[in-house]
């Protein structure tokens, strides 16, 4: 199979769990000219915005637009078109919330994982022990036959 066969399977997948972190629409795959040469490449696109858009997990844009919504959050002072402002705040908060998650180890190129791993260096030091102590907890508690 072919890079661009991988992508295009790639980009089915992403499409199925991912909206367009500005107005929350489903993405389609394009291709997508960038010069009047043959230059072109399949990419996610969102036909409400009119925008190439890699997306974000749908569960993490609807948490994203309510924080806005409910906390007033407002990044964009500068743009007058409240529409526009809108979404702009959005597609900011999702992409923090998506490095935050990534990050953490709970989404992945394939979106949500389950279980969930947590990279130690990302956790802080007390939070390290009490994990441990919750794991040690468990593993008593799980064996013990006193069902």
């Amino acid at each position: 199979m072919t890079e661009q066969m991988n992508r295009i399977e790639y980009l089915r997948q992403r499409k199925q769990h991912c909206c367009c972190k500005y107005c929350g629409g489903l993405l389609e795959i394009r291709r997508v000219a960038f010069s009047e040469q043959d230059d072109a490449r399949v990419e996610l696109y969102c036909p409400r915005c009119g925008k190439i858009e890699f997306g974000v997990e749908k569960e993490i844009y609807a948490v994203t637009e309510y924080f806005v919504e409910e906390m007033g959050f407002q990044c964009y002072t500068d743009i007058e078109n409240p529409i526009l402002q809108k979404q702009m705040n959005i597609a900011k908060v999702a992409e923090i919330i998506s490095w935050g998650f990534v990050n953490l180890g709970y989404c992945d190129e394939n979106g949500f994982r389950y279980p969930l791993t947590i990279p130690d260096a990302l956790l802080h030091e007390e939070l390290n022990l009490k994990r441990d102590k919750w794991q040690a907890y468990k593993e008593v508690h799980d064996n013990d036959d006193t069902d």
